[in-house]
């Protein structure tokens, strides 16, 4: 109930949780509590006769903070307002009560503390000095101005004394369900502020990551196409003759090289959620076709063999798209074949149906992939490359990009793969594509 009351007084618009914590929600639990322990003790003032003024100046001040507290935006009108009536009530005690004000006296340390730390350095010293100051003046000249002040031995003594102990008391045991519970919430914000930094943090990385990741597949992917050009003009300057020809290998590679810069600009703009991969029917003989002429040199320098099998009369017509599962895909897998493959050595392409898919299975015979690096293969975080048969280098983003490629797709991608130093006969990798078939008309006949 008491929380609730609390959250009331506060400002509609101070909801939030650097509101009501601090100064602001210190004045408000203190003034609710002064408050409440004013009320008793008017009453059992009047019960006992006693004048009832410090009373009411203690109810007021608390009602003005309250107020103050809910019409202004800031809690530095409350926290004047406070430690004003905190001084006249101190000051009207000792007036009242000239021949005991030892109680207010031992309390100015507490004021002074809680006067700086609410007002501040300079304003809590202040209302210190006023506090201070007007306890002296009245301790020292107040029998001028109060020739009758209220005796204490003129009023039940022992009743005021156990009732003031067992007030206090209590209102000890409420002072400090509210000061745990602003404790708790602090350490709940403090909790809190950590969470978002760290996520905060953690999407920094992933971004710093992602672009970094978005350069290795531009860098990754025209690697080919460049590898091409240089060939392509390599025999040109060596023979002549063949330059027309060469011409023709050039331009298809710079298509190729503007078809990946557009893959890549469109797969930015997926990770980022700005559009979605349009899926179109693909045929994998044209993409296989491609990959032959993409890797034909590369094939010829390393002595390899790539024997494509794909079954007769068959449509292998796939849901994808084009140029990212041609250039991302495909060609990252064929190229991670050949990286890992031994001079001399095939390279195996099988598609079949397979019911609702077709299934393509890109094999080596190579050095093969352990164990604890399949299982973070498809990372494209911390998932370094290894170097190939001869040395070559990579970026370690081949088979991440093919799988979030692959996952647009709705498709499935895993590995198989046998160590080489593990099986000397029988080693190499098998990377296993599973894409969403389109049937044909005569099929669907």
């Amino acid at each position: 109930m008491i929380p609730a009351l609390l959250k009331i007084l506060q400002h509609p618009e101070s909801s939030c949780a650097s509101c009501v914590t601090g100064p602001r929600y210190l004045v408000t639990t203190i003034s609710f509590i002064n408050l409440l322990i004013s009320l008793i003790y008017l009453l059992t003032n009047l019960r006992l006769g006693i004048n009832p003024s410090a009373n009411l100046v203690q109810i007021g001040g608390s009602l003005i903070t309250l107020a103050c507290l809910r019409l202004f935006r800031s809690h530095g009108p409350g926290i004047h307002v406070f430690l004003g009536m905190a001084v006249l009530n101190a000051c009207s005690l000792v007036y009242m009560f000239i021949d005991f004000p030892y109680t207010i006296v031992m309390w100015m340390p507490v004021f002074t503390i809680l006067a700086v730390y609410m007002a501040g350095m300079v304003g809590g010293g202040l209302w210190s000095l006023v506090a201070i100051t007007g306890v002296a003046l009245i301790m020292t000249n107040g029998k001028r101005f109060n020739p009758s002040p209220v005796p204490i031995e003129a009023a039940d003594l022992p009743l005021i004394t156990v009732m003031t102990l067992y007030l206090t008391g209590a209102t000890a045991f409420i002072a400090s369900m509210f000061f745990a519970r602003s404790i708790r919430h602090l350490v709940q914000i403090e909790q809190k502020q950590n969470e978002e930094l760290q996520q905060q943090n953690q999407t920094i990385q992933a971004y710093a990551q992602d672009k970094a990741m978005l350069v290795s597949i531009v860098v990754h992917d025209i690697a080919t196409p460049l590898t091409i050009i240089m060939h392509a003009c390599h025999a040109a300057q060596k023979s002549p003759e063949q330059a027309s020809q060469s011409i023709i290998r050039i331009q298809k590679a710079a298509r190729m090289m503007q078809e990946i810069a557009l893959s890549v600009r469109e797969y930015q703009s997926v990770e980022s959620g700005k559009s979605t991969v349009h899926l179109e029917a693909v045929d994998l003989r044209e993409i296989f076709e491609r990959t032959l002429f993409n890797f034909e040199d590369r094939l010829r320098e390393k002595s390899l063999s790539l024997n494509i099998i794909v079954p007769e009369g068959e449509a292998l017509v796939v849901m994808a798209e084009a140029e990212s599962l041609a250039n991302s895909v495909i060609n990252n897998l064929i190229g991670n074949a050949i990286k890992f493959s031994h001079p001399g050595q095939s390279i195996e392409m099988h598609a079949r149906t397979d019911g609702e898919f077709i299934e393509l299975k890109i094999r080596d015979f190579g050095i093969g992939i352990s164990g604890e690096k399949i299982k973070t293969i498809f990372s494209k975080r911390g998932n370094e490359s290894s170097p190939g048969t001869q040395g070559e280098k990579g970026t370690g983003y081949g088979l991440p990009i093919a799988r979030a490629y692959c996952d647009k797709y709705g498709a499935d991608i895993r590995v198989e793969s046998i160590e080489q130093r593990f099986s000397p006969d029988e080693h190499g990798t098998t990377i296993i594509l599973k894409l969403r078939r389109v049937p044909s008309r005569s099929q669907d006949r």
